[in-house]
């Protein structure tokens, strides 16, 4: 959701308009008595005193190579953009994807489902899910 109008834009101008539109027709699609279930970043991203949040996944093998694995987490508040920054150095060899999407926090998110129509929007808790919140909403007639 929160990449909508961003995946793989260098410097995307992202709105939180975009975020409502794409909720109005996810709203649109579904079925009366029908659940939307949206993911977007976890609680524990926010409000960090310093950045970028660093998660190292590790090394392994991989078809003979020596892959690790590493997540770079920017938050510019003041142009509510997260910079999500993959790092894959394999062999040696340094490889870096980087992906901006909408800082929406998780009360701005529940508002705008409210907006458009959903009803009963509420997180729920996945087993093992550890860098998303989850987040349903139905459409009642």
């Amino acid at each position: 959701m929160i990449y909508v109008d961003s995946w793989n834009i260098k410097k995307p101008k992202l709105k939180k308009e975009s975020i409502k539109k794409t909720l109005v027709e996810f709203y649109k699609l579904l079925n009366t008595d029908g659940l939307v279930y949206i993911d977007i970043i976890n609680k524990k991203e926010f409000d960090k005193e310093k950045y970028p949040i660093i998660e190292e996944f590790g090394e392994k093998i991989i078809d003979g190579k020596r892959v690790k694995v590493t997540w770079e987490l920017l938050h510019d508040y003041k142009e509510k953009i997260r910079v999500w920054k993959s790092i894959v150095v394999s062999n040696g060899k340094k490889h870096e994807f980087v992906n901006y999407g909408y800082l929406l926090r998780h009360e701005e998110l529940v508002k705008l489902m409210e907006e458009v129509g959903f009803r009963d929007v509420k997180e729920v808790k996945i087993d093992g899910e550890k860098n998303y919140n989850v987040f349903v909403g139905y459409k009642h007639p």
